[in-house]
């Protein structure tokens, strides 16, 4: 575990810039969830087990959150719940350790119209432009990817799956004779599915992001809440209808 706020603890302990008077009374433990603890402390406690109370509290918070929101739990992921930070508050009126929230991006942010042209350019010269002017025009791409990082995965799936010619193109893109055009495109948004669904930033909004799409959040939901995203990739160009036979020949 990261726990180096413990040691920041002990230095003001043997400082005595923690009061005797503070340490009789509690610590404020405020989880990744924002719920607050308060863990009791006693002039004669080992500080370090009062640490490690505020740590349990603190991992379970995790744990349990996690649980909540995916039916598998792979070693990457309990790797990330093992691997905890904490902020040490230490003020006038008492201490606050407080669990660290990772800065997800924002699904409420819809991508701005530079940024949904970025995503079109993307997938249509991932879609439909020989590998030779991929390679050509990899330096364009990958400022367009920058470009596009903060976007959530939803809403750069959403951009796709509501306008019928990228619709199209991701298709077209699963069927490139050229696989790694394919592994590459499928690896990234994979990724990224995963980076948000471990910090609880994914799953809370499945149900809209279907009703934007238009369609069964029934139908997409249990394959995010065990972790196959590159198998959602595939199952939402198999839900999501588009106009006209010959889409995949743009």
């Amino acid at each position: 575990m990261k726990c180096s706020w413990k040691y920041l603890f002990f230095f003001h302990l043997i400082t005595g810039s923690i009061s005797q008077t503070l340490l009789g009374n509690s610590v404020k433990v405020e989880s990744e969830s924002g719920e607050v603890f308060e863990v009791g402390i006693n002039t004669n406690d080992r500080f370090v087990d009062v640490l490690d109370n505020i740590e349990s509290y603190l991992h379970s918070d995790k744990l349990k959150s996690a649980s909540k929101n995916t039916e598998l739990l792979d070693d990457a992921s309990l790797t990330s719940i093992n691997e905890l930070e904490w902020n040490l508050v230490v003020t006038h009126a008492g201490i606050t350790a407080r669990a660290k929230r990772e800065a997800g991006r924002d699904y409420s942010t819809p991508p701005t119209k530079e940024q949904k042209e970025d995503i079109a350019f993307i997938v249509t010269e991932l879609a439909w432009s020989n590998p030779i002017s991929i390679w050509n025009k990899e330096n364009e791409m990958n400022s367009a990817g920058a470009r596009i990082e903060q976007v959530h995965p939803l809403n750069f799936l959403g951009v796709i799956f509501t306008n019928d010619r990228l619709t199209a193109g991701v298709s077209a893109i699963k069927e490139r004779k050229v696989p790694k055009i394919k592994s590459t495109f499928y690896k990234k948004l994979a990724g990224s599915l995963k980076e948000e669904a471990g910090r609880n930033n994914l799953l809370p909004f499945v149900d809209d992001f279907a009703k934007k799409i238009q369609i069964d959040k029934k139908k997409i939901l249990p394959v995010l809440q065990t972790g196959k995203y590159e198998e959602f990739i595939d199952l939402l160009i198999e839900l999501k209808p588009r106009e006209g036979a010959d889409r995949h020949n743009m």
